[in-house]
């Protein structure tokens, strides 16, 4: 099944207040600053590439070898600046490089204050003020690695570094776009220090003579310029520039996939009914001087046994050229247990980045996209409908009998959850023929189960279809005191599962978007045994309608057995506004009815058992 891309970054325009340089969240829409950062130095300096000759370097130790341009701003704290002190609104440390010293940082303004001080429609650049020599450097002129130390963190940044050969017209040859962005919902800051290396093979024309090198900032999102959020920056910090002399042969390999993340999803857990002969991804980069051709060799583990191996094709990469080689193998993972897939590239003249490893689980019933759990979460401001999931595809005909979900701290215990999965009709999680075949309403339990995996059972089992797509996904009318959270997956969202629903899309539209950056721990449980104790004291609740409703209402249901039976109306916070019905009923199909004699919003029909509570949402109008 192709997969399609509805792509999201949606800006918001209000901040949170902060006290300090590392203080409260700060929410733009789905994007969140964290609430702190590691505070410690590291203590370790960075081991450079052993057979790449340093063939030019610079340490800021003398300002005037670059040239600024901030493109009108003035004072501390905006642009590019060369010292020794650290002047950003966030960071208390200064990079920890190896020449230590003076340094290059950028900043732009304090987004902390009241109102922020961050400038709209800037770009600062800093440039080496002198052309580098190029025919005075070894290696010719197409072999060249640009390295440099970095610390600083996304967000909404376009951290880029750009040359040129003729000191008028620049190339962009490298970003910090790969960095997952810090927000309260996870990433982090870069280590301190991180190294750069930028392979310029190609870049750099035969018969040049010159070289400059510039690092500019600006707002990744032209697009929404006009919005001071996209302005923020936590700051860049650069030092210890250097061009090195390329390896002749070196690959790199970038990171491995368990699953076809292009055209299908990855899932970090497969029941054994749904397992499929694997699909690996192995992302390699070709870091030296000439043009090489690999193969690379592909081992599956089980519990510390090989029972898989295999060679990709061969692919050829020009210097400086990156691809991703998708090998479909024969072989199908259908034990259960944990698989470790390591990727080995052929020795070349650097050793250190020649294999990736990663893993995937074969489980008995649950499917999920969570690698394990970390500390990140996914959550929202809004106080409106908001929705969070993921995105499933059906190998194989099975009966759905629960959702697990992570529960994160920040989920306000009793609140009301509707449970859909939907299924996707047209490729599309926007479609409008899109229909749920699981619909019903869950109440948090108290106090609010934030640590394991809490199992919500389905009313009625559901059978999903080998062949469709799926998104299960939990939603809520979100106020300012009752609030969703889910826990994440450390390991990002690269397939584009996740699955929000909320005013997340160009003016705040609302609808569902993928491109989080994270998965959220929403699984399918097709487990047969989920419920099978609890079948004496099931209720069904059928209907409740007219929905929504401005007056008189009707609700069905039906008992297994004879039991005492209360029916009750409740508010969005959970508080009682009617009691329709209190005392024994028989066994079979009943109708009740109530007036709706209460304000307009969001109400909950609850029908309790002795053993079983069933819950439907409806609207009074």
């Amino acid at each position: 099944m192709k997969k399609y891309s509805t792509l999201v970054m949606a800006l918001g325009t209000a901040f949170f207040g902060f006290s300090q340089k590392v203080s409260e969240s700060m929410i733009v829409s789905n994007r969140q600053f964290a609430t702190e950062l590691p505070a410690e130095k590291p203590t370790t300096t960075p081991t450079y590439k052993a057979g790449g000759d340093v063939v030019w370097s610079n340490d800021f130790s003398n300002a005037t070898d670059w040239t600024v341009n901030n493109d009108g701003a003035t004072g501390a704290g905006f642009g590019w600046d060369i010292g020794t002190t650290e002047q950003s609104w966030f960071f208390n440390s200064v990079i920890n490089s190896t020449s230590d010293g003076a340094f290059a940082e950028l900043n732009n303004g304090n987004p902390t204050l009241s109102p922020g001080t961050q400038l709209l429609d800037v770009t600062y650049t800093l440039t080496t003020a002198a052309p580098i020599d190029v025919n005075a450097l070894s290696g010719g002129p197409n072999n060249y690695i640009l390295e440099f130390m970095q610390y600083g963190a996304q967000f909404n940044d376009a951290q880029e570094v750009y040359i040129s050969t003729d000191g008028t017209n620049w190339i962009l040859v490298g970003d910090n776009s790969d960095i997952e962005p810090l927000t309260a919902n996870g990433g982090a800051a870069y280590t301190n220090p991180t190294v750069k290396t930028i392979n310029l093979s190609g870049f750099i024309p035969g018969g040049t003579n010159s070289l400059w090198i510039r690092f500019s900032w600006t707002t990744a999102f032209p697009g929404s310029a006009t919005n001071p959020n996209v302005w923020i920056t936590y700051g860049w910090m650069i030092d210890d520039v250097r061009i090195l002399e390329a390896y002749s042969d070196e690959f790199k390999l970038n990171e491995v996939f368990t699953h076809d993340i292009f055209n299908a999803w990855d899932y970090y857990e497969t029941p054994t009914a749904q397992t499929v002969p694997s699909t690996i991804g192995i992302s390699i980069k070709n870091d030296g001087g000439t043009a090489q051709t690999k193969t690379i060799d592909v081992n599956f583990d089980l519990g510390g046994t090989s029972v898989y191996s295999a060679t990709t094709p061969a692919v050829t990469l020009q210097p400086g050229e990156s691809d991703t080689v998708w090998f479909t193998t024969t072989y199908t993972a259908s034990t259960v247990g944990t698989y470790t897939i390591t990727a080995t590239l052929p020795a070349d003249d650097n050793l250190a980045n020649n294999s990736g490893t990663t893993e995937f689980k074969v489980t008995d019933f649950v499917y999920g996209h969570n690698h394990a759990l970390g500390t990140t979460k996914l959550s929202f401001s809004q106080e409106e409908l908001i929705g969070i999931g993921n995105l499933y595809e059906i190998n194989a005909n099975q009966e759905l009998k629960a959702i697990d979900v992570a529960f994160a701290s920040g989920t306000t215990a009793g609140i009301y959850v509707d449970v859909f999965v939907y299924e996707v009709v047209a490729g599309s999680i926007q479609d409008p023929g899109n229909f749920d075949v699981v619909n019903f309403t869950y109440q948090i339990p108290t106090p609010a189960p934030v640590s394991g995996i809490t199992t919500i059972q389905l009313p009625t089992p559901t059978t999903l279809e080998a062949g469709k797509l799926y998104f299960a996904i939990l939603m809520t009318s979100q106020t300012a005191t009752e609030k969703l959270a889910i826990k994440t997956s450390s390991a990002g969202d690269a397939d584009f599962s996740t699955v929000c629903y909320g005013p997340f899309g160009a003016s705040s539209a609302v609808n569902y978007f993928v491109g989080w950056g994270v998965a959220p721990a929403v699984k399918l449980n097709f487990d047969p045994s989920v419920g099978i104790n609890e079948e004496s004291g099931t209720v069904a609740l059928s209907e409740v309608y007219p929905n929504p409703t401005s007056g008189n209402t009707t609700v069905d249901f039906s008992l297994l057995n004879n039991e005492n039976v209360k029916v009750l109306v409740l508010d969005a916070s959970g508080r009682i506004v009617k009691t329709v019905l209190e005392g024994a009923q028989t066994a079979g199909d009943h109708s009740v009815s109530f007036e709706a004699d209460f304000a307009s919003g969001v109400y909950y029909v609850n029908i309790v058992t002795e053993g079983t509570t069933v819950t439907k949402k409806f609207i009074k109008k």
